[in-house]
């Protein structure tokens, strides 16, 4: 739950940013899921896109620090996600 100090400049848009990143890097893990060479690595990047929106539907939406981390760790994530699937190793 928020505290006093994590609400008092509270700007809601900065959810909103959250929900969009989220959005995008879902898109590439369904991407990277329809050019999988296999069966199995598409239900790995389906699996990966589903459990990072899980992630993000867990953050507080009126914490201001815990959607200022989990952005930051979004904005991160997308900085570094290449334009075609990473080849998975068994």
């Amino acid at each position: 739950m928020a505290t006093n100090e994590d609400t008092r400049t509270f700007n809601p848009m900065a959810y909103d940013v959250l929900l969009e990143l989220a959005t995008r890097i879902g898109g590439q893990y369904v991407a990277w899921a329809e050019e999988a060479p296999s069966e199995a690595s598409g239900r790995h990047w389906r699996n990966a896109g589903i459990e990072m929106q899980r992630q993000v539907r867990a953050v507080d939406p009126h914490s201001r620090s815990a959607i200022e981390s989990k952005t930051e760790e979004l904005r991160a994530m997308l900085a570094t996600m290449p334009a075609h699937a990473p080849l998975l190793t068994a």
